[in-house]
C-alpha cells in the first residue's frame, strides 16, 4: 500500500486502523451497530455501575464484530480492535468489555508480543467492572486478580 509506505510509526498505526475501520463500516455491521441505538461515549468511568446481570445474547452482526477484533488483535492491531470492542462494549455486549480491558490487562498484554504496548490496569480495571456489570463471569475473576497485584518476584 502507497499509504503504508509514506507513513511512519503512530501516524501509520492511526491511518491504518482508521483504514480498517471505514472498510468494516460501510458493511451490514454498521447498520446492525446503528440498530442498537449505542452513543458515542467512550469513556467507561461515566457508566453507572449496577448489580450483574446475566449477560445479553450476542446478536450475529456483533459475534461478526467480536470475531473480527480477534482477528486484528492476532495480527498485532490492538488500535483497530480496541475500537470494535469499545463500539460493542457501548452497545451492552458484556464480552466486548471484557475483551476491551483485556488489551489494557498486564497479564494478557504478557502474551502478545507487541514492542512498546504497555498495560493500564486502572483502564483494564473499569472495563472489567463494566463487563461484570453486563453479567461476563469471568471479569470478577479478573477484578480481583487485578486488585491482588502484580505477584511478588
Amino acid at each position: 500500500m502507497a499509504v503504508e509506505r509514506r507513513l511512519a510509526g503512530p501516524v501509520r498505526l492511526a491511518a491504518l486502523s482508521g483504514l480498517v475501520l471505514s472498510l468494516y463500516a460501510a458493511a451490514p455491521i454498521a447498520s446492525a451497530f446503528a440498530q442498537t441505538g449505542a452513543t458515542a461515549s467512550l469513556d467507561p468511568a461515566g457508566m453507572e455501575a449496577s448489580a450483574p446481570s446475566a449477560p445479553q445474547p450476542i446478536s450475529a452482526a456483533h459475534r461478526e464484530m467480536l470475531n473480527r477484533a480477534w482477528a486484528l488483535l492476532q495480527n498485532n492491531d490492538v488500535a483497530a480492535a480496541r475500537l470494535i470492542y469499545k463500539k460493542l462494549a457501548n452497545a451492552n455486549v458484556a464480552e466486548a468489555a471484557f475483551q476491551l480491558g483485556q488489551t489494557y490487562d498486564p497479564d494478557f498484554l504478557k502474551t502478545i508480543p507487541i514492542a512498546g504496548l504497555q498495560p493500564n490496569p486502572a483502564l483494564a480495571q473499569q472495563w472489567y467492572q463494566r463487563a461484570a456489570a453486563l453479567g461476563h463471569a469471568a471479569a470478577t475473576s479478573r477484578l480481583s486478580k487485578l486488585a491482588a497485584g502484580p505477584p511478588p518476584q
